[in-house]
């Protein structure tokens, strides 16, 4: 598939960039999960 491979070869050329930023999304996801986890557990415990 032409598209395929024409996705495949920007995403070799961005390879490093979008590793940067998903590493920052994944950073970011992992710390809302942890925050809402820690705020629902000060929740519970207060109810």
């Amino acid at each position: 598939n032409d598209i395929e491979i024409f996705l495949t070869s920007i995403r070799q050329k961005n390879a490093n960039q979008i590793g940067k930023y998903e590493m920052l999304y994944s950073g970011l996801l992992v710390g809302e999960h942890h925050f809402r986890n820690s705020n629902l557990s000060k929740l519970s415990m207060t109810v």
